[in-house]
């Protein structure tokens, strides 16, 4: 780079030379450089220049005082500063001119006036108010589909001229659907509306221009006052901090609920505005003028300008605003006494509530599943009513006529002439009668048992945390049946298989390594003094005592000295741990000897206490120092520049002035990027490194590289210079690109100092978690950011790769070759040289991030990988990108619609097919990090794990809890119980619908297609909301098919049978029109004789409520039939919903009287059915036809095609399984496929639970089959 030429190999480098290369070239000709080393002349000015730089660790907060130098030298001298390029002439200043760009928001500072015509600070995160509640209540309901349906037939039955139901029913229903909703809405609301209201009434402290403190509420406070925090206390809105009251100029905050982190954060007041305030008396002083970017969403960067003129300057001052100024709202201070800050961005403007995006919803299966059946139900409904309604026009033409009593010959209301007329009518008549085809209670009740599913999972006990009592919680219940559907697992690494818990095992200095990966230092030393040192040291390794122990010894002795050793690498090592980082030392409560680190980085944390527990301390960091105690030595280190850690730069580093006045660079980070910082000197060291890298990377262990360079003042001088003019660059897209150039030129032709190897150790039960998924018939995949080696050492740790050597490689670095690998291993999967098939082994594959770049967007590309990997019985991502993470998803996803698609004939079939298949292939993703956000969001279920990474995984998640093994638990047990039971509930609720539906439908053969309806409609109503929706809401709540147990200790049952699907579906609707026919027509022919004149009951009512009883009757103890267990809640529950059934009637026909309701065909119906004994012998034989008929299905089923479930529950019964033996019998069988159990049976000789008959106690049975527990 130092020649200037155009550097080929990076793609995005700029044709001509930038300043950053002039720059260098003016280096090669500084009195430092290599032509000799003379020292640069420095006057009085300079002197106290360079003084005042150094009162600042950040480079930008330094950059105001070069801009006060500048312009003061410009004017004296009419020349710029040594070092300054010359281009930057006074035409270079103009141009410096602040442009932030459209949006920008300019605030005086220092005035007592607020800044007028920015919004409110009073924040409002509830739906709803009084004035609004009930219009967007509605909305919201009525844009759902079936709500929608829903009004529309409460409308249609009011009027009369089609309606066959009076409007009340339909109505009442409807109103009780949605105050139920609606409460449940209001609740919820309720909590947001007191949140809301505690914190815009909390107390903000805003500074007069006077200096007195007046406190106001949260909600007054405006953009441009000066607000003045205490520790303990959150921040009103966006500051500006301008004071600290701590003396090294710095606040320290918690930004726990900005992004979930615990650790203390280091913010600075700025610059500009600490000389001008020395004591808060002072801040009349401040008259300045911000310039800042428009609100946005961006939480780690902020672009803006400080310019103004004090009272105690007579320059003109500039300074560049970043986020290490700037205190956000939702964080706390804490340890800084109090601070002052200017108010930039007020409420809905705040970055907490830009960020407050909505997450992206997300749908069930069930719910997709049901809108493709209703719709489906709908147009039989549509040809049934318009089948009826041509039927009953034809029948009134015909045999209507015949019937003079009819009157049909006169064409009144009712009774239209026109054909096209009377079919539209009556048309519309049957299609409210046919209305209850689709079940109004369904909806609502599915609400209330996901909410209550929701609740088992907050208090299942097996998936708190043990440790910090944290419970396992579903951010998203209506997903909770796709928990028990899942086929594909994808998780990240770090912090969710492993602890995220770093600890230093060994390290390696130069060509030496020393440590070993049993040993625990941390174990060792206890946070007890008297075993860190010497003591640590020697147990940590015997090879490195040996070498430190007399430099060491030497500086313990003679205390504090500038006296230190110099280019000792070892120590160099060690100095360069405890400098090149970015935490801070908290005091710990329980422990006063000894401090806690607090960082946002654990490899930092733990490299900095590994080094602390040796005798390397790091006691203390202030604004331009850090000071060290060595084996009890203090020394002081000044900080001169810092250059953060990003994802871009992958590396981090500090310029350091000793207590001996050497100048000296660090700089850790990944060895992808190190090893090209290196000097050409180190290149022969290169072998031995990525055999130690490699070492590392195999075992497991996380790895860091360090080096360092020497330098002289006068180089850092000069290399400062630019980088403060960098940081004044107006346009701050090019501010970042030339600081981010500046730090590339410094950190160059560094010394190879080491590799740290640092574990992360997997989490608790990981192994047996990802065991028992692929037991359970997942995929699991393993994407991570991590070097290949570490990846694979890490999928053998926990499982997923079983064999390295039969490891599916595909690793390329052209997108030709990658095309090739994959091809290649393509063929590889699917047979051998010989033509043997190897599609049913299980092999595992392994891709890196580069190779994916080839991949993804390439169509052909994709679907090869997806063929691959789909085939793989585990996949292991290393090297990957965020964006990559969401990729893999929908590129699996994608292909799975694409294969079940294959063989269509026609574009509809290929819709259904791909439709089908999204419902019946579910993904899951689960990660820890902010990084795995997007691959949460493009997976079906989306599981956050509350780490040490922050909560941003957790808040964009649907389930979340702390240990990758409860995945197990949410699974097997969670996901398959809400299954089972969602399930149910659909099925019965259209059952008992459709059971109601076709006495209805059946009754328009006796009837001449009339649309006359053989109930009332708020008998109907009840029979929807009240008399068969209570036992089956306890059922989806209550029931078990298998204990908690037995469903964790046999995962191959999980997702075998389709709880919901067509078939189940559409049985339950045929049993539904076999019962309603059955209960109809039995009552109809038994009534049709008996009685004559006003005391006949062979009426329409009178046979309507017989057939109603007898259904009611039918559908309860259907529910009782299927139910798998049973509880006093429940059985007391059934048995009212159909007792309450006679009262009611009873009940009903007194208010008719009571309010004079004009109905006379009801009147004494009730009375004279009750007292007649045909009555109750017709409904015993209606519901003894039904029940038997279930009965002796379900027993045929159970006994002779037992599923697994049903062995299983036999066996639980019986008390002879043995869960193990089970658990060991169905790991030989392939998942998903029909298998006998019977080896989990104990057994006395030849005895067994399971067989052909279960009250045989045989051991034969049906291999092979494949049995479905769910067609019940």
């Amino acid at each position: 780079m130092g020649d200037g030429k155009e550097r080929t190999e990076d793609p995005g480098e700029p044709s001509s030379p930038s300043r950053a290369q002039v720059w260098l070239r003016r280096m090669a000709r500084m009195p430092w450089s290599k032509d000799g080393r003379k020292k640069r002349r420095q006057g009085s000015l300079e002197d106290e220049r360079m003084a005042r730089l150094r009162t600042s660790v950040d480079p930008l907060q330094r950059a105001a005082t070069v801009a006060r130098e500048t312009s003061q030298l410009m004017r004296d001298k009419n020349k710029p500063l040594p070092g300054v390029p010359e281009y930057m002439t006074d035409v270079e200043t103009e141009r410096r001119k602040v442009r932030v760009g459209e949006g920008e928001r300019r605030i005086h500072v220092g005035t007592s006036q607020p800044e007028e015509g920015y919004c409110s600070n009073r924040v409002v995160t509830a739906k709803y108010n009084l004035l609004t509640f009930l219009p967007r209540f509605l909305f919201e309901m009525f844009t759902r589909a079936a709500y929608l349906y829903f009004l529309i037939q409460a409308v249609l039955s009011w009027i009369s001229v089609i309606s066959p139901f009076s409007g009340v029913g339909s109505t009442l229903a409807l109103v009780f659907v949605l105050l139920v909703a609606a409460v449940k809405a209001l609740v919820e609301d309720h909590k947001r509306h007191e949140e809301d209201r505690t914190l815009n009434n909390s107390v903000a402290h805003v500074v007069s221009e006077d200096g007195k403190i007046t406190d106001k509420k949260w909600e007054d406070v405006k953009v441009g006052e000066i607000l003045q925090v205490y520790d303990e206390e959150s921040f009103p809105a966006d500051l500006l901090c301008i004071y600290s009251d701590l003396p090294d100029d710095v606040c320290f905050i918690k930004t726990a609920n900005l992004d979930g982190e615990t650790n203390l954060k280091i913010k600075r007041p700025a610059r500009f505005a600490v000389d001008v305030i020395q004591r808060p008396e002072e801040l009349s002083c401040l008259k300045a003028e911000l310039v800042c970017e428009a609100p946005n969403a961006n939480l780690h960067v902020f672009h803006g300008v400080l310019q103004g003129e004090s009272q105690q300057q007579l320059a003109s001052n500039t300074l560049p605003i970043t986020m290490n100024e700037v205190l956000l709202r939702g964080c706390t201070l804490k340890n800084s006494r109090f601070i002052y800050g200017v108010v930039i961005y007020t409420g809905g403007d705040t970055r907490i509530m830009r960020n407050q995006a909505v997450t992206p919803t997300k749908v069930g299966i069930f719910d997709k599943f049901l809108n493709v059946q209703i719709v489906i139900l709908l147009i039989v409904q549509f040809f049934l009513c318009l089948a009826c309604s041509i039927t009953s026009y034809v029948w009134a033409q015909e045999e209507g006529l015949n019937n003079y009593y009819l009157a049909l010959d006169q064409h009144v209301q009712g009774n239209f002439e026109n054909g096209f007329v009377y079919i539209l009518v009556f048309f519309l008549t049957f299609w409210i009668l046919f209305s209850y085809l689709v079940p109004i209670s369904l909806f609502v009740s599915m609400e209330i048992v996901k909410f209550w599913q929701g609740l088992y999972i907050l208090m299942d006990e097996e998936m708190r945390d043990f440790d910090t009592g944290e419970p396992a919680r579903a951010r998203n219940s209506a997903l909770n049946e796709d928990l028990g559907q899942v086929e594909y697992v994808f998780s990240d690494k770090t912090g969710t298989l492993t602890t995220n818990d770093m600890r230093l095992r060994e390290i390696s200095i130069r060509t030496d390594t020393y440590g070993r990966k049993d040993f625990q230092l941390e174990k060792f030393c206890g946070n007890r003094r008297e075993n860190m040192g010497m003591p640590a040291l020697q147990a940590f390794d015997e090879k490195l005592h040996a070498r430190l122990y007399s430099t060491l010894k030497d500086i313990g002795e003679a205390g504090p000295s500038p006296q230190l050793p110099d280019n000792d690498d070892v120590f160099e090592f060690f100095i360069c741990i405890c400098l090149c980082h970015s935490l801070i030392v908290e005091q710990d409560p329980e422990n006063a000897e000894v401090g806690i680190y607090q960082g946002a980085s654990p490899d930092e944390v733990a490299l900095v206490q590994a080094a602390r527990d040796i005798g390397f301390e790091f006691v203390q960091r202030s604004s331009s120092s850090v000071t060290l105690s060595l084996h009890g030595a203090l020394y002081t280190f000044e900080v001169l520049s810092m250059l953060e850690f990003s994802s871009e730069r992958q590396r981090m580093s500090v310029i350091i002035r000793w207590p001996n006045g050497k100048v000296k660079l660090y700089c850790k980070g990944s060895d992808a990027i190190m090893l090209g910082l290196l000097a050409k000197e180190e290149e022969p060291l290169l072998v031995k490194i990525d055999d130690q890298l490699l070492h590392y990377s195999t075992g497991g262990l996380r790895t860091l590289v360090f080096g360092y360079r020497e330098m002289e003042l006068e180089e850092w001088e000069e290399w400062d210079d630019w980088y403060q003019n960098a940081a004044l660059e107006s346009d701050f897209e090019a501010r970042e690109k030339e600081m981010v150039e500046c730090a590339k030129m410094l950190e160059q032709d560094l010394r190879y100092l080491g590799v740290s190897a640092i574990e992360d150790k997997l989490q608790d039960g990981v192994p047996e978690a990802i065991d028992c998924l692929k037991q359970a018939g997942m995929k699991v995949w393993m994407i991570t950011g991590d070097k290949k080696e570490t990846a694979i050492n890490i999928a053998i740790s926990c499982r997923l790769i079983l064999d390295r050597e039969k490891l599916l490689m595909c690793l390329a670095d052209k997108k030709e070759v990658a095309k090739d690998v994959l091809e290649s291993l393509l063929r590889q999967r699917t047979s051998d040289a010989s033509g043997r098939d190897f599609t049913g082994i299980r092999q595992e594959l392994l891709i890196d991030g580069k190779t994916l770049t080839f991949v993804i967007g390439d169509r052909a590309l994709e679907m090869v990988f997806a063929q691959i990997a789909d085939g793989c019985n585990g996949v292991v991502v290393c090297r990957s990108s965020p964006k990559q993470k969401a990729a893999i998803v929908h590129i699996m996803s994608e292909y799975r619609q694409q294969i079940a698609a294959e063989g269509s004939r026609t574009r509809i079939q290929a819709y259904w097919r791909k439709l089908f298949c999204r419902l019946n292939t579910l993904s899951l993703a689960i990660g820890d990090g902010a990084n795995d956000i997007a691959m949460l969001q493009a997976a079906n279920v989306g599981v956050g794990i509350a780490g040490k990474e922050g909560r941003q995984a957790v808040n964009n998640a649907d389930y979340a809890f702390t240990q990758f093994r409860f995945l197990v638990r949410l699974l097997l047990v969670h996901g398959q119980l809400s299954q089972y039971r969602i399930a149910r509930l659909i099925k019965y609720s259209f059952y008992k619908n459709v059971a109601f539906g076709c006495t209805l439908f059946i009754a328009q053969f006796f009837s001449g297609f009339s649309g006359q309806a053989l109930i009332d409609s708020i008998s109907a109503a009840f029979y929807n909301v009240v008399f068969s929706s209570v036992p089956v809401l306890l059922f989806a709540v209550l029931d078990m098919p298998l204990t908690f147990e037995t469903l964790m200790h046999c995962p191959q049952i999980y997702n075998r049978i389709k709880s919901l699907s067509t078939f189940t579906f559409w049985k339950s609707v045929l049993d539904g029109i076999l019962h309603g026919a059955v209960d109809f027509l039995i009552p109809y022919y038994g009534l049709r004789n008996l009685g004559v004149g006003r005391n006949s009951l062979n009426g329409l009512y009178a046979v309507g409520r017989t057939s109603f009883v007898a259904l009611t009757g039918t559908v309860n103890l259907e529910i009782a039939l299927v139910a798998r267990h049973w509880t006093w809640l429940f059985g007391i529950f059934t048995v009212l919903s159909f007792v309450l059934v006679f009262p009611f009637f009873i009940v009903l026909e007194g208010l008719y009287r009571a309010f004079n309701i004009p109905d006379p065909a009801q009147w004494g119906v009730t009375q004279r059915l009750f007292a007649s004994p045909a009555f109750w012998l017709l409904m015993c034989v209606s519901i003894s036809v039904t029940f038997g008929h279930r009965f002796c299905w379900l027993s045929t089923k159970r006994i002779f095609f037992p599923g697994d479930q049903t062995k299983l529950a036999v066996m639980e019964q019986a008390g002879v399984l043995d869960k193990a033996a089970v658990s060991r019998r169905l790991s030989t069988l392939s998942p998903r496929n029909g298998h006998d159990i019977a080896g989990g049976v104990q057994t006395n000789g030849t005895m067994s639970l399971v067989g052909s008959s279960v009250m045989e106690l045989s051991t034969s049975h049906l291999p092979g089959v494949r049995h479905d527990d769910s067609a019940v």
